[in-house]
């Protein structure tokens, strides 16, 4: 067969990435991709082909995450790799980019499937490579499947690595909506996916958010990861209980107490659909031992919550860990009146919270504040509506003018290598991968008690440039310069 026999037209949960790689706008690329990548199998340049892995990856991710018009088809199967089970997830993105990613439910590390190679003649599949992750020596481990026939139920290929001898390898598709004829001989990982509504009601919160918002793929890999609660703690009078995964050991916390139950309710629903975001962006890339990423909140209160999730790891073609840092700020009583901001890490339906742009918050450009809430700041032709793209030109240039004023005494150059507190670079940030949206305007900020605190990064990426917190903005500066939305109650 051309391509796989059934295709899930489902929409995939969201993804910790750039927020611009999620839009229509990047979709056109695609073919320019793959053209590239054979471009550069012609001249064997692997700089080059390293740069284009990367974006290969990052692409392959924007599939998982697509929340374009054009129709993302999931193909999902099981088998055996050189006699260790596997399972494998296929994406078609419109007509022809295929992207995908795999793992071994032994080693439960997921890894991405590069350069689908397709015959141009009737767009079939004929292979595809796949490539050992970071954190698996200095370089990377290729092995090819070579398609060899299509089936009704799946698929047979031959395995390949630079070393090995071939293996013949049959991969069955795993079916959604089994038959009853089916569910007689599934297998175990079907029997996952063909949970009812009565079963997946008796399970815990977490794994509801795992079995509703997340892909078929992310359900199977994450079958037996019900996280454990190890601790509760009072902060500014509001109870947080802290659940950990057992492989990472990343938290992260539900409101127990504090919030009216409704409101409650819906952040914790939030938080758990970001918490499995968090461990499925962490599955492409290597922690070291002793690692992980660590929440920390920097607000709570009955207007707003602020929290950063920040750790050093390895991730695609990163040769050593970097920093990686996702801030989160949502507000939870939005003044009457004012127009919702769609939510970026919440898929329920009729919330109450939402996550703030800062240019909601603050504004430094001329006025009014542009009123378009959506990414407009992408397209060239409508930047002058978007508020990000005008505050990410203006604010570092600004900071460092209030900061000079505020802690004349922090705002050093520093040595060679060190941090320059009075760089522009040093708080934009624009070379730090994970910052996964553009409300972050590739800016590391959260809330706090005392104002807007905005972290300055390194300058080789390798970690913020102080932990003592300094650089807050205080509220009545904020409060002197409103953004978009008026009269909000902060802290």
């Amino acid at each position: 067969m051309p391509v796989p026999s059934a295709a899930h037209h489902i929409p995939a949960a969201r993804l910790f990435l750039p927020r611009a790689l999620r839009y229509p706008v990047f979709i056109f690329i695609n073919s320019a991709i793959v053209s590239l990548f054979f471009f550069i199998r012609l001249l064997n340049m692997n700089l080059f082909a390293k740069a284009a892995r990367g974006l290969a990856l990052v692409l392959s991710l924007m599939v998982l995450d697509s929340q374009a018009e054009t129709p993302v088809d999931h193909f999902l199967y099981e088998g055996k790799i050189d006699d260790k089970p596997v399972i494998m997830e296929i994406n078609k993105l419109g007509y022809s980019f295929y992207s995908g990613r795999y793992f071994f439910p032994a080693e439960h590390r997921s890894r991405p499937i590069f350069d689908v190679i397709t015959d141009s003649s009737d767009d079939s599949i004929t292979g595809f490579k796949l490539i050992h992750d970071a954190g698996e020596g200095s370089e990377k481990t290729e092995q090819i499947l070579t398609v060899t026939e299509w089936g009704s139920e799946g698929f047979s290929a031959e395995y390949r690595d630079k070393n090995g001898s071939p293996i013949k390898v049959v991969l069955s598709e795993i079916e959604r909506a089994p038959s009853d004829e089916t569910m007689s001989r599934a297998s175990p990982f079907m029997q996952v996916l063909d949970l009812n509504e009565q079963q997946i009601a008796r399970a815990s919160p977490f794994m509801q958010t795992l079995y509703q918002h997340l892909d078929d793929y992310d359900r199977l890999f994450y079958q037996n990861a019900e996280p454990i609660k190890v601790k509760t703690e009072e902060i500014a009078g509001i109870t947080v209980s802290w659940w950990q995964d057992s492989v990472t050991r990343f938290s992260l916390f539900q409101v127990e107490s504090g919030y009216p139950p409704e409101q409650r309710d819906k952040l914790n629903a939030s938080l758990r659909l970001a918490y499995w975001e968090t461990l499925r962006m962490m599955s492409f890339c290597y922690v070291p031992p002793g690692q992980t990423l660590q929440t920390k909140i920097t607000l709570l209160s009955p207007h707003a919550m602020s929290f950063i999730l920040s750790g050093k790891y390895q991730c695609n073609d990163d040769k050593l860990p970097k920093l990686k840092m996702y801030p989160y700020t949502l507000y939870t009583a939005m003044p009457q009146g004012s127009s919702p901001i769609k939510p970026t890490i919440s898929e329920v339906e009729d919330e109450d919270e939402y996550e703030l742009r800062l240019s909601d918050l603050l504004w430094v450009d001329k006025l009014p504040v542009p009123i378009k809430l959506d990414d407009a700041e992408y397209y060239p032709n409508d930047r002058e509506f978007s508020g990000e793209y005008e505050l990410k030109q203006q604010l570092p240039g600004w900071l460092i003018a209030q900061f000079t004023t505020l802690y004349p005494a922090k705002m050093t150059k520093g040595a060679p290598g060190e941090c320059d507190y009075t760089a522009t670079e040093t708080w934009s940030n624009s070379g730090i991968y994970g910052s996964y949206s553009s409300r972050n305007l590739n800016m590391y900020w959260s809330l706090t008690p005392q104002g807007i605190l905005f972290k300055p990064i390194r300058p080789d990426n390798s970690g913020v440039c102080n932990d003592e917190d300094w650089s807050v903005l205080p509220w009545n500066v904020v409060n002197s310069h409103p953004g978009r939305i008026q009269y909000l109650m902060l802290p």
